[in-house]
């Protein structure tokens, strides 16, 4: 669960029912990400949707409400930062070398391109 998807749940459940312009409002006030969080709420059934006529009320489900008091308890998934592991050793960069897998596949790289009638070679000089 992310930062902004505990916001939500704890902004919902000491209000009740919120429509999600209050929500968004809400998020950007604290400036976190507002981007599809209230759907995946949905999807994954923490957050009721109740469509109304000028707008849809979100509220908290029985799962929300126990995912929200395992977070007060500290029983909950807490957020975490995404990280990234990084493999251990050192980074050669093969995927960055030249294609080799098939010679004379490169030698068109040796040639100049044409631009506006003008031959440019890849190093910046210029041809007839």
């Amino acid at each position: 669960m992310t930062i902004t998807e505990q916001t939500i749940l704890e902004y919902l459940g000491s209000r009740g029912a919120a429509p999600l312009r209050s929500i968004n409002a809400h998020l950007d006030q604290l400036g976190l990400d507002r981007r599809a969080h209230v759907n995946d709420l949905v999807g994954n059934g923490h957050l009721a949707m109740q469509l109304q006529p000028k707008g849809s009320l979100y509220s908290l489900t029985g799962h929300g409400e126990r995912a929200l008091r395992a977070l007060r308890n500290g029983d909950g998934e807490r957020a975490r930062p995404r990280t990234i592991q990084m493999g251990e050793g050192r980074y050669e960069g093969r995927e960055l070398r030249a294609y080799d897998g098939r010679p004379g596949a490169m030698d068109a790289y040796r040639l100049p391109s044409l631009i506006s009638g003008r031959q440019v070679w890849r190093r910046g000089g210029l041809g007839k």
